[in-house]
């Protein structure tokens, strides 16, 4: 039991977008977001610019995603409203 580790929603959504496939989940809401946003600003915005990167998935559904995550990173960090 002490080795057991809940991961983070943070965490959750690295592992996800490591696959280079998203799905929908708790990791892709407003509530995510607005906990959330200033960890992208890590290792210069990396996973924004993975984001970036899905757009040319040839999943449908990964490119919705990736544009909602995008609109929510955009609606929620205070430089992107600027």
């Amino acid at each position: 039991e002490k080795n057991y580790r809940i991961l983070s929603s943070f965490e959750k959504y690295v592992k996800e977008i490591n696959t280079n496939t998203l799905k929908w989940g708790p990791c892709h809401s407003e509530n995510f977001w607005k906990e959330n946003v200033k960890r992208f600003e890590l290792d210069d915005f990396k996973y924004v610019n993975k984001l970036v990167e899905l757009l040319q998935s040839e999943d449908a559904q990964t490119r919705a995603i990736a544009c909602y995550d995008l609109g929510e990173f955009c609606r929620f960090h205070h430089f992107a409203r600027k």
